[in-house]
């Protein structure tokens, strides 16, 4: 028997847990019967597999509700773990199946198509993550798309291996979370400059520096992602004496977490275009704070920063160096 396209949405039951499920059916027998809508299995699949592995005729009995949608998802999300990406996986598999996806014809008794943002308040899915999710969807192979499904790669990894050749992406999922993680981050690497140098030629010391600090912030990434791993296995820890010196702990922890951040987000992005076009004014640049490089999060507003205070204060403008003495209140 063929399965419903909603009952897609879900992934299905896989490796040790299937096992585990079969010998669950062969001791009990099938508790619950198959549903079926429109001669196609709409709850059950897994049960359908297990009973055929067995050589058991299943019992089934016909859906006559109205909401086939709300009746899937209501059993699924109940009876299943899903971690955050494949809540995002499923959002996004049930926008594409309800407004028809490549199909001509929606499934029976989806009386309209169903948007994103409803999509994620009927899963509790991230809609940053079901963004990374249609990433996968759109671009990424089959073998990829099952492994972000079934919870084996994060969609965050999986985003950046979607562009990646066929090959690429099989060497990701045959490898597992570890080494998806790691070609990931070679792919993003090749991909991105260090440095962005916005056609300036960059000072080596000005180089060395940036390079220096973002190995630096790198490393202090991978330390961070471990203490919030620590912090929230301690934090889930139950009877633990002393409250008050756990509190105080946990307190000095969200401090340092906060700390980490805020260094994190001044990982050099770009030279600094202002200053490096007259270099005895350095110190005073208020774009770069006489660093000579520009972070991530202020290269939307390098154009608009003043340079210095006076009569040579001015910006860079249509690939030329214009002071504000000089400029005109069209040039704004």
């Amino acid at each position: 028997m063929k399965t419903h396209p909603l009952a897609e949405i879900f992934p299905p039951m896989e490796g040790e847990d299937f096992l585990a499920f079969v010998e669950d059916v062969k001791e009990h027998g099938m508790l619950t019967p198959i549903v079926t809508l429109d001669g196609q299995i709409l709850d059950g699949r897994n049960r359908w597999k297990a009973c055929e592995k067995l050589g058991i005729k299943p019992v089934t009995t016909e859906y006559d509700g109205d909401d086939p949608l709300g009746y899937v998802v209501s059993l699924n999300l109940s009876r299943r773990h899903l971690t955050p990406g494949q809540r995002a996986m499923v959002a996004e598999k049930i926008v594409t199946t309800t407004h028809g996806g490549v199909r001509s014809k929606r499934p029976r008794g989806l009386l309209s198509p169903v948007s994103r943002d409803d999509a994620s308040k009927i899963t509790d899915a991230s809609k940053k993550t079901m963004q990374r999710v249609r990433i996968v969807l759109d671009k990424g192979t089959k073998q990829l798309q099952d492994a972000v499904a079934t919870g084996r790669i994060e969609p965050h990894v999986a985003a950046k291996l979607a562009d990646a050749p066929k090959e690429t992406q099989r060497a990701a999922v045959d490898g597992g979370k570890k080494a998806a993680r790691e070609i990931a981050a070679k792919l993003t690497a090749e991909k991105e400059p260090a440095l962005k140098t916005l056609g300036i030629k960059v000072p080596v010391e000005i180089q060395a520096r940036a390079e220096k600090e973002q190995a630096l912030i790198d490393k202090m990434s991978g330390l961070l992602s471990e203490l919030k791993r620590t912090f929230t296995a301690y934090e889930a820890l139950t009877g633990v004496e002393q409250l008050g010196k756990r509190g105080h702990v946990s307190s000095a922890l969200r401090t340092a977490f906060n700390e980490f951040n805020l260094i994190r987000g001044k990982r050099p992005a770009s030279v600094c275009p202002y200053c490096k076009l007259l270099p005895e004014l350095t110190p005073t640049c208020a774009a770069c704070r006489g660093s000579g490089v520009i972070c991530e999060s202020d290269l939307e507003h390098v154009e608009k920063v003043l340079l210095a205070e006076g009569d040579d204060s001015g910006v860079w403008v249509n690939g030329q160096w214009r002071s504000y003495a000089s400029m005109t209140g069209d040039d704004f």
